[in-house]
């Protein structure tokens, strides 16, 4: 059997690094880059020892190491470098224990690598391995329950996973995940994610017939996979990967029997979220009003599912410019929401403020914003203040709305916290650039002209790199042709402008000049709100 070490917390394994590398443990800076290290190593005092010695080593600074890492971990987890004498390697810690196992314990481990290594419920192993078992010998024994505790108990006494006591939560290190999905062969790796899919369509939540909970766990029908593609798309939706997940929705509903559920009415909203973030409203709208009319015809007009079947009416019709029939439709999925007491009342109140403010009414927009209960009481400042990133949308309309009020400097703080969150979260993505842009619109207008420039050039960089970045591209390219003339700098000017009008062009499949000199032609390349 293995000693199992348990990891230390994340902001006790950032001191230990630090301490293994002499570097100061009173820097907030310092600790701040070694939380992040130790959190992306589970903590674990073996991998910080081997991480802290590949760090002195090669006198590489904290900043720099996690997007190596990101890189190239197989290479780095298989150097010793530790900071002991110890003599494995973060690759070669687990290879005795991994090689003494079989039968039921190893096709267990290779299965649990699939799952979030954090939380794994042994009765989605049990209930979803029943009707796998029905075609597949070998997992037979996840169904039976002295057969799977067996096999858990081969893979606990090798330290190979734990076990919460209390609640029965399975749990793999990510570091062992990692070092056993790098066992496996490709055709290994195909067969296992193919169980790990048949098990969890047992256990996805329906969540289609609320706008916010969860129904009886039932996967009894034959649309299994068409729900399951439905699920990923939603999660690849809000990491902003737009192009897969809408290749994943099309073949969601190619695959649906039945069109009149209202699990197939939730892939007609989600491709219609996918187009309306990506700037195709037309299609969009059409989405809408399918799903709008599959919901009412089961639900009947009042339920509170409906409501967000109006608000996403509101916000197309908003980004339409079809001001009155949006103001209509947030107004309709107010009441319902107030009358049925639902929790989703603030993101209602959120975006009829987003609303009012193209109307040109920015105090209306403020007084709107703040009905929002999560804002209750809230000011700038402690939005400035909060660590809760779900709050970055809400900044960013905040911002928007102090900009047209005229109070730059508290839209500037508001609109760069907001980019920070959406930097961390998302990373070099849609919503980041839509940041940068905001932040370095404000900056010039404070004429603060080099680090707009400098914020617009990491705009062009993420945008060109997205397949639905070019109107970002071409508002970025636009305004710095605006700077740039704006400091003189006329041959850059002319550059940009010709890449923007170019860009618009092709864009609008038009060869239009009268708008193109306008900030406006540019905007309407891009979402008036992006969530």
């Amino acid at each position: 059997g293995g000693f199992h070490v348990q990891p230390f917390s994340n902001s006790e394994g950032a001191i230990l690094l630090l301490k293994f590398m002499n570097l100061n443990t009173d820097s907030k800076s310092n600790v701040d880059l070694a939380k992040d290290i130790a959190q992306a190593l589970g903590s674990l005092p073996l991998a910080l020892n081997q991480i802290g010695g590949f760090l002195n080593q090669r006198k590489m600074p904290l900043k720099d190491f996690l997007p190596l890492y990101k890189r190239n971990a197989e290479r780095i987890d298989s150097k010793k470098t530790g900071v002991t004498n110890y003599e494995h390697s973060l690759s070669t810690v687990w290879e005795m224990s991994l090689d003494k196992l079989s039968g039921s314990a190893r096709i267990l481990q290779q299965i649990l690598v699939f799952f979030d290594p954090d939380k794994i419920d042994e009765e989605v192993l049990r209930q979803g391995s029943r009707s796998l078992a029905e075609i597949d010998v070998d997992a037979e024994f996840l169904a039976d329950e002295l057969d799977l505790l067996d096999a858990e108990d081969t893979l606990l006494q090798a330290a190979l996973i734990d076990k919460a006591g209390d609640t029965g939560i399975l749990s793999v290190h990510r570091l062992i995940q990692a070092a056993v999905m790098h066992r496996l062969s490709r055709d290994e790796k195909t067969k296992y994610f193919d169980k790990v899919i048949k098990i969890l369509g047992w256990g996805f939540p329906d969540t289609f017939s609320k706008d916010v909970g969860h129904q009886h766990l039932s996967w009894e029908n034959p649309q299994h996979f068409a729900e399951v593609l439905l699920r990923c798309s939603w999660y690849l939706y809000e990491r902003e990967c737009y192009d897969i997940a809408r290749v994943f929705m099309k073949q969601s509903l190619d695959n649906f029997i039945d069109s009149s559920t209202l699990a197939f009415a939730s892939a007609v909203e989600l491709l219609g979220l996918i187009n309306m973030d990506t700037n195709f409203q037309a299609e969009a709208l059409k989405s809408f009003i399918q799903t709008m009319e599959i919901r009412t015809k089961i639900l009947g007009p009042d339920d509170p599912f409906i409501a967000a079947s109006l608000t996403t009416l509101g916000i197309v019709h908003t980004e339409l410019g079809n001001l009155e029939e949006a103001y209509s439709y947030h107004n309709k999925a107010i009441e319902i929401r107030l009358r049925t007491k639902s929790d989703r009342i603030g993101n209602s109140y959120s975006n009829m403020s987003s609303l009012l403010l193209r109307m040109g009414k920015a105090d209306d927009a403020e007084e709107m914003l703040k009905r929002c209960p999560s804002l209750k009481d809230f000011t700038d400042d402690t939005f400035l203040k909060t660590g809760n990133p779900r709050f970055s949308g809400d900044m960013v309309l905040l911002a928007r709305i102090r900009q047209r009020q005229g109070r730059l400097e508290e839209a500037t703080s508001l609109a760069s916290k907001a980019l920070g969150f959406r930097q961390k979260l998302l990373g070099n993505r849609l919503k980041t650039c839509d940041s940068l842009y905001q932040v370095a619109d404000l900056l010039q207008l404070r004429g603060n002209l080099a680090s707009a420039i400098e914020l617009l050039n990491e705009c062009v960089l993420i945008a060109e790199s997205l397949p639905e970045g070019e109107g970002q591209l071409a508002r970025a390219w636009h305004k710095l042709h605006v700077i740039y003339g704006q400091q003189g700098k006329m041959k850059q000017s002319e550059n940009f402008k010709s890449k923007a009008n170019a860009l618009r062009n092709k864009i609008l499949n038009s060869n239009q000049s009268d708008k193109a000199e306008s900030e406006e032609a540019y905007n309407e390349l891009n979402l008036w709100m992006l969530w």
